[in-house]
């Protein structure tokens, strides 16, 4: 009896050996081999693998067919439920680093004018849309104006975008639930490094996406859809001025499929154009056209100008350090892309990139090249349409190492991550409390009885703990002296030339400045403007801040070379 049972799992593990190949090989390698090509000689192992399992005709077993199949019968709540968990479980590891991305500290400062009735730009600026201003006031508000729970609720909003993106592939794939399941996890799977922990503008415009990209699956371009789809995408436009392309796909659909009328048209247009037109009545109304132009034409074509990276080489790279982040995880990417490059080969068809799932994921890759600037978080549009190939793959061989790929990475993921969340979410309320610039804002605010005002060159993030504007117009402390940023605003009267040595002859109450940072990989001097005490000893005092910058929890991208100068004016 035991014989058959060993023959049987012997005659198993023959007919499925290339699959067993392809999920455990590549890693075996990786772990014996130490050569600084590695993850390109291990890239290119699995690919002729992959390839080699192309060519196996072998059916799948009855087992595994069954296996497949009882777990396509899970209850769609408790999928639900798991990914919630695994959601907050990856999303959290890193919630005790105060700062992951300084872009997030200059949003919520530069929203909060909101709250005494002004509009986006009146009196802060910040580089994006209007939209993603009130987006923030809002999530600020039922956040109870607290930092960490801030940051909690947007872990919800990715949450409900793996939920619609399992709800599309479900439509596509006639409801097979481990394929949806697959897209959700290898998604948040890939949000779960820390460069994507982080409340990115992107965030929400996914949330649109995604919705659009479901209605537009299960309904295509019924009535609702042809207001709701533009009108949806209209709003991300108004988050991040390049959003707006991602309205091209539809565009094409409707032209190639015989809706180019001007019935279609005008219900197009009104749902494109009625979040436009109100946001300009609003800005016309309070003479602020100017800022919105330079907003949505000139500062971003600046901004596309001023990049010098070489995105295709950033993107390699992107990919590349995935393997060291989990190689599990990296195999699942590229097994995934691979796959569906492979078979767009083999098929040959223009008509292939004739569906939305190929358009939205050409914008997306376009989006990330004209930004010329290589930033990982505008690749976040990338990842999430290129979960929608995982539907493509047929239930065979390929299917199951994929599979087993991700069952791996993000088992692993999850267990190295639920410890530290763990700890993180159960003291939340000390988190917030030991957080470094948290505690900088209140001693700088023991500092003063009444009311004051803070020139924050740096960690702005002190600004939304004492509910702040900044002295300065600019929020963002490396947009001070970009000119693309600073001839609009000029020219608009919004700033004066040399604005930064003007608002210091000014003599704010507190000066928050660092004179040294690491750029481009070399401590560098702080020459745009004085930041050392001897300039501002004879009128002011300097915190010590010694305990606060050495606090490795400040970033999470810590920066060993960067100051902490806090200057506070005497009576």
């Amino acid at each position: 009896m035991t014989y058959l049972k060993n023959n049987a799992f012997l005659s198993l593990f023959k007919n499925n050996f290339l699959i067993y190949l392809c999920v455990f090989f590549p890693y075996l390698v990786s772990k014996v081999i130490k050569h600084e090509k590695l993850v390109y000689i291990v890239s290119a192992l699995l690919l002729f693998l992959i390839i080699l399992l192309l060519q196996k005709k072998d059916l799948l077993s009855k087992k595994e067919i069954s296996f497949m199949s009882n777990l396509n019968s899970v209850s769609i709540y408790l999928i639900y439920f798991g990914l919630f968990i695994f959601t907050y479980i990856t999303q959290n590891v890193y919630l005790d680093y105060e700062t992951i991305s300084w872009d997030i500290p200059s949003y919520l400062v530069a929203s909060l004018p909101i709250g005494e009735g002004f509009l986006p730009y009146e009196t802060q600026w910040e580089s994006k849309g209007p939209v993603l201003m009130y987006v923030y006031y809002f999530l600020i508000l039922i956040s109870g104006k607290s930092y960490i729970i801030f940051r909690l609720v947007n872990d919800f909003i990715l949450f409900i975008i793996s939920i619609f993106l399992f709800k599309s592939i479900e439509k596509i794939s006639n409801g097979n639930k481990v394929t949806s399941s697959m897209s959700s996890i290898l998604f948040l799977s890939l949000f779960s490094d820390p460069q994507y922990v982080s409340e990115y503008s992107e965030l929400y415009i996914l949330l649109f996406l995604s919705i659009c990209t479901y209605l537009f699956i299960k309904d295509k371009f019924s009535l609702k859809n042809l207001y709701l789809i533009p009108l949806l995408i209209s709003i991300t436009s108004l988050i991040n001025q390049v959003a707006i392309l991602f309205i091209l796909p539809y565009f094409v659909l409707m032209y190639k499929n015989n809706l180019f009328n001007k019935y279609n048209l005008s219900r197009f247009s009104v749902g494109l154009l009625l979040p436009q037109l109100i946001i300009l009545v609003f800005y016309l109304v309070n003479n602020e056209f100017n800022i919105l132009i330079a907003n949505y034409f000139l500062i971003p074509l600046g901004y596309t100008s001023s990049g010098d990276v070489n995105s295709l080489n950033e993107l390699r790279i992107w990919l590349r350090e995935y393997f060291y982040v989990n190689k599990f995880l990296y195999f699942s990417i590229f097994t995934l892309l691979s796959l569906e490059i492979l078979r767009i080969i083999k098929s040959l068809k223009i008509k292939t990139f004739s569906n939305i799932i190929y358009l939205n994921f050409v914008i997306s890759l376009a989006i990330y090249l004209l930004g010329n600037h290589g930033y990982t978080h505008h690749l976040m549009y990338f990842v999430y349409f290129s979960m929608f190939f995982i539907a493509n793959i047929k239930f065979n061989q390929p299917y199951i190492v994929l599979f087993s790929l991700l069952l791996l990475c993000s088992s692993s993921i999850f267990v190295k991550s639920f410890s530290k969340s763990y700890e993180n979410l159960t003291n939340i309320s000390a988190i917030q409390e030991n957080y470094p610039i948290y505690k900088l804002s209140q001693e700088i605010d023991d500092n003063f009885e009444g009311d004051y005002n803070i020139l924050a060159l740096e960690y702005v993030l002190v600004l939304f703990y004492l509910d702040k504007p900044n002295y300065s117009y600019i929020v963002h402390p490396t947009n001070h002296f970009e000119d693309y940023i600073e001839r609009p605003l000029v020219k608009f009267n919004k700033l004066e030339n040399n604005n930064i040595e003007k608002l210091l002859q000014e003599k704010p109450d507190v000066i928050i400045c660092n004179s040294m940072r690491i750029h481009m990989g070399v401590p560098t001097d702080n020459t745009d403007f004085k930041c050392e005490y001897e300039h501002y000893k004879n009128e002011y005092n300097k915190i010590d801040t010694t305990a606060y910058r050495k606090n490795v929890k400040v970033e999470y991208y810590y920066d060993p070379y960067k100051n902490m100068n806090v200057f506070i004016k005497r009576d």
